[in-house]
């Protein structure tokens, strides 16, 4: 869009083209999936006359806490790529054109990324990759952070501005290739919906509010190094929320006993 707008264009209407072609593609999308069967799992398991109410109570109530605290820093550490192209356009002088390129690379290394995160989780256990990862970004995602913002700000290269923000749009989001994976092993078949949509849903509503949070910070700090502090709180929301948990890999997930489950061997 900006190679065939002008940048009045671009801001007037441009912007608006990407988002109609997201749509377009959602709705081929849903008139595809219309012929898609449902789960032969689904059919066959029972079912909850009150699915929120039961996902809501005893040990799934639990489950459900575990999950929420674990998406709270997914959806924090997320929420650092989404600010970040504002932060580089219009705090580090980056041009548009040199951040819209780098998210395009980094967008197609992620597909490696998710692929990598999930594989590696089936070797080493879901919960222990989810503590690394949040160790990961804790600690790697706020350094990649700092030094992209030095760079920037000292006159460093495009070149190596747009390798730091690739590597850490790759390191921060990557882990999400394991989170829907685990989330649905959390929970036996008749609450999965439900618990996998109020955990993962409901918890990306504080995190939403992260431009607040930044201006509020902008009062103790600079504004450009304010997104640290969210990736800090990714890092330790995760970890924790994955430390709070039980090891799902090996978890079958037609036994409707989760507790039962995970002791399984996988086959």
């Amino acid at each position: 869009m900006f190679a065939v707008t002008t940048k009045e264009q671009y801001y007037a209407w441009g912007w608006r083209a990407t988002f109609i072609f997201g749509a377009l593609l959602a709705f081929a999308f849903l008139l595809y999936y219309r012929s898609v069967p449902e789960s032969p799992m689904w059919l066959e398991s029972e079912k909850s006359e009150a699915p929120l109410k039961e996902v809501c109570s005893g040990d799934h109530l639990r489950s459900l806490g575990q999950v929420f605290v674990m998406m709270l820093g997914f959806w924090f550490a997320s929420q650092t790529p989404t600010i970040l192209p504002g932060i580089l356009i219009q705090h580090l002088h980056v041009s548009p054109e040199v951040t819209s390129s780098a998210f395009l690379v980094g967008s197609i290394i992620l597909f490696f990324g998710f692929v990598g995160a999930g594989r590696l989780s089936q070797v080493i256990g879901r919960r222990t990759t989810i503590v690394l990862c949040g160790a990961a970004i804790l600690v790697g995602g706020t350094a990649l952070y700092y030094w992209l913002v030095r760079h920037a700000l000292s006159g460093g290269s495009v070149f190596g501005t747009a390798a730091i923000v690739v590597s850490f749009d790759v390191l921060v989001v990557s882990p999400w290739g394991v989170v829907t994976t685990y989330i649905s092993e959390r929970f036996p078949t008749h609450v999965r919906a439900s618990g996998y949509g109020i955990g993962y849903s409901a918890a990306v509503v504080i995190p939403a509010f992260a431009g607040f949070y930044l201006l509020w910070l902008s009062s103790l700090m600079p504004y450009v190094f304010t997104p640290m502090v969210l990736l800090l709180m990714a890092g330790g929301f995760i970890m924790l929320g994955g430390l709070l948990g039980p090891e799902t890999r090996d978890v079958e997930l037609h036994v409707s006993d989760l507790g039962r489950s995970a002791a399984l061997p996988a086959e």
